[in-house]
């Protein structure tokens, strides 16, 4: 919303939080810090938005209609937060995207581990302690895997205790360059849902000659900022590859990538050989570019960031739960793998 600015010191401190400003931000509201101070300052210029509304708001301001003054205007204000969270990680991402040394791996706590090339390192790295889920520890510090939805801080919760339960699963995943919290601060949250997958006829995967490509639009009323999903399955010399992609709008993309999985299949011993869970951020040229082409022959336009790999293998189950964790609120890949491939 380009009507109200939030400070960059509230962005960085609410950025470093592991919970989300609906959980944080009463607890700010009347500090005296700079912080506090320029928190009130924001309060009131939502104030004065509530007040007197300008055209061509973004479609969630129509949501908060209906509630009391005081409530509306904390849930905008988080929504504020929210976003401008999303724009300045997508920002670090962008700016580390081809250097040397990503953010956070400057971090004291993690003296010593190098990541590869994509800004991954191995969750063995890390006190995978369940008491502490998402969060991964090192020393007196915790830090939690990317979001694959930057305004949604939960988004990788399920894929991350997925990846925990199955312990011989080796895994490399991408830090958020914003969160890290002293680990006596760090507040676990947990987050209630059944997010699950059910195999596919993968008899007819493993003979398929051609490759199966859909294309789904989002119900009205969910996922408002995404344009479609892509899905493909293309048969190769190694295997049969998965990808699938969820497309943001166009005046979206300010905080909000794609979300993008790639798997392999081997036909032969019917399981997953590799997989891995990605954001690919776009510029509006570049995301219009992607909007007139399917995920089977798009290349690789814009910026990919991996946010997790694995190179172990994975049975069908497994790999189902898995991609539907990924791409969690998204019912067409919900509901394409709870019915055996028809969505």
């Amino acid at each position: 919303m380009e009507q109200i600015i939030v400070p960059e010191n509230v962005v960085e401190y609410f950025g470093g939080l592991n919970i989300p400003p609906c959980f944080s931000l009463s607890d700010v509201i009347d500090d005296v810090s700079q912080v506090g101070r320029d928190v009130r300052n924001l309060l009131k210029e939502v104030e004065d938005l509530l007040n007197y509304p300008p055209s061509g708001l973004p479609f969630w301001f129509t949501q908060s209609r209906g509630l009391d003054f005081d409530t509306r205007r904390l849930w905008v204000t988080e929504r504020l937060l929210s976003e401008a969270i999303a724009q300045k990680r997508l920002q670090v991402l962008v700016e580390d995207y081809e250097a040397e040394t990503k953010r956070p791996y400057q971090h004291c706590s993690l003296a010593g581990i190098v990541p590869n090339s994509y800004g991954l390192v191995s969750l063995d790295l890390f006190d995978k302690n369940p008491s502490v889920i998402p969060g991964l520890r090192r020393g007196q510090t915790v830090f939690e895997v990317l979001p694959s939805i930057p305004t949604a801080v939960n988004s990788m919760y399920w894929v991350i205790n997925i990846l925990f339960r199955h312990k011989k699963v080796e895994t490399l995943v991408r830090l958020d360059p914003l969160m890290r919290q002293p680990a006596g601060k760090y507040q676990p949250i947990n987050y209630k849902m059944l997010v699950y997958g059910k195999p596919l006829d993968w008899g007819s995967l493993s003979t398929i000659k051609e490759s199966l490509h859909l294309r789904w639009m989002p119900d009205n009323g969910w996922l408002e900022d995404v344009e479609f999903t892509d899905l493909v399955w293309s048969p190769r010399d190694d295997g049969v590859h998965f990808l699938c992609e969820e497309v943001p709008k166009v005046d979206s993309l300010q905080f909000r990538p794609s979300r993008y999985f790639h798997a392999i299949f081997d036909p032969n011993q019917m399981v997953f050989i590799h997989c891995d869970g990605a954001i690919r951020i776009y510029n509006k040229d570049e995301l219009k570019e992607r909007l007139n082409g399917h995920v089977r022959n798009i290349g690789k336009i814009g910026k990919r960031v991996k946010v997790f790999a694995s190179q172990s293998i994975l049975l069908a189950e497994t790999w189902t739960s898995l991609v539907c964790a990924f791409f969690v609120w998204n019912r067409d890949i919900e509901k394409y793998f709870a019915t055996g491939g028809q969505a």
